[in-house]
């Protein structure tokens, strides 16, 4: 038998080693696939790959100052400050191309102008939990992994823009920031963003729940008066002052102009320096993970919805079982004008959606089920069973436990 003895293993018409050898016996590759197939549960982002999860709807107007609203599932509007003018549009669009099949447009439909004060900015926000990144990542270990985001951006302005990666389980939180730049308007490029490990040096992990917020990811678009005097590419302490710019970046210019468009699409968070092969997970595999933090139940008039009781003649139950347990107690918001026929052997009982109130243990840390409560007039049966069948068009039931 023989052996090859080699430091790397290269293609000739590659810039960089596909396998690397290490004095100790060890080895590092680059690797796209295995078999064929894409290196499956690698990309931390949830619903970003393909963008297909839209449970809300597919468009949100009027987006200004209410932050962590959510069109497209776990990639929210996200701001601080208060701004006078601006508003902003996000809706799903179809990506147009064959590397992935949806994108979050994000369009600025009123300029801000001359408005602009300090600590103003706009951005899109994406959260982790802290058990899914000191999993993959180890933070506020000795062993923690580098990591690194890649996208792919289409901008109407072709600037620099910056990736805000910030912490929200250390002992204390620090935040890290890395410009990109859009080098032409209104193409697809990717980007590559590698942040350094979160060693224990840097932080070490506080006593947050593991369903709890750990490290949040945000693109931000525009800062037009920079608030922060921090500069990229190094962990420093984080306020929520220090969103934005780093030092010596100018703002973009989109909060400022009509129409100004950024599309985020083909999202990937990963362990280690290299940015992998996309990752693609089917609608009903993202539809999951999704439904862990929001959840909406949909009904049209005569739809059996589920099962409950009458308490007495006024008061009723309804069980409403989650899809997937839920990262935390949800808080519910009904429809308003939509009502649910309670309907036992003796009576049939009308309670508007909008007026239920979830009951759930507060021991119940992921909740998989809940109780919901409504009253009437009076004409239940106490002890009754009850069929619960929907009496009107567009019911929505929303659980919401987003971070």
């Amino acid at each position: 038998m023989s052996t090859l003895k080699v430091d790397a293993i290269r293609h000739n018409s590659a810039t960089s080693d596909a396998i690397t050898t290490a004095a100790d016996g060890t080895c590092s590759a680059k690797l796209t696939s295995v078999g064929g197939g894409g290196l499956s549960h690698r990309n931390l982002a949830i619903n970003g790959a393909d963008m297909m999860v839209a449970q809300r709807g597919t468009s949100t107007t009027g987006l200004q100052n209410s932050g962590g609203v959510y069109t497209i599932d776990r990639f929210a509007h996200r701001r601080t400050g208060t701004w006078a003018n601006a508003l902003w549009k996000d809706e799903q669009v179809n990506s147009g191309t064959g590397l992935f099949k949806k994108a979050l447009k994000k369009t600025t439909t009123t300029a801000e102008g001359s408005a602009a004060a300090s600590g103003k900015f706009v951005m899109i926000g994406h959260y982790l939990e802290v058990q899914d990144t000191v999993s993959a990542f180890g933070d506020g270990t000795a062993e923690a992994k580098s990591f690194t985001v890649s996208f792919y951006v289409k901008a109407s302005i072709a600037t620099t823009y910056c990736l805000h990666v910030s912490t929200s389980h250390l002992s204390t939180n620090k935040a890290y920031m890395k410009q990109f730049t859009v080098n032409n308007p209104n193409v697809w490029e990717r980007k590559t963003c590698t942040i350094p490990a979160i060693t224990n040096s840097i932080g070490t992990r506080s006593s947050q729940a593991d369903s709890s917020t750990g490290i949040r990811f945000h693109w931000v678009l525009d800062a037009p008066t920079r608030a922060s005097s921090q500069a990229a590419d190094t962990w420093f302490t984080f306020t929520d002052g220090d969103f934005g710019y780093p030092t010596g970046q100018g703002p973009s210019g989109y909060a400022n102009t009509l129409n100004a468009t950024f599309e985020l699409g083909g999202v990937q968070i990963e362990a280690g320096t290299e940015a992998t092969e996309l990752e693609h997970r089917t609608f009903v595999d993202e539809l999951a993970k999704c439904q862990r933090y929001f959840y909406r139940f949909s009904a049209d008039n005569g739809d059996l919805m589920g099962l409950g009781m009458s308490v007495n003649a006024n008061n009723h139950y309804m069980l409403m079982l989650f899809p997937q347990p839920m990262r935390a107690i949800p808080s519910y918001t009904g429809s308003s004008g939509t009502n649910l026929y309670f309907l036992t052997q003796n009576t049939t009982s009308l309670i508007d959606t909008s007026n239920m109130v979830l009951s759930i243990p507060p021991t119940t840390p992921n909740p998989d089920m809940c109780i919901m409560f409504g009253q009437t007039s009076g004409s239940g049966t106490a002890g009754q069973a009850a069929l619960v069948q929907s009496q009107s068009d567009g019911i929505k039931m929303d659980y919401n436990a987003e971070m």
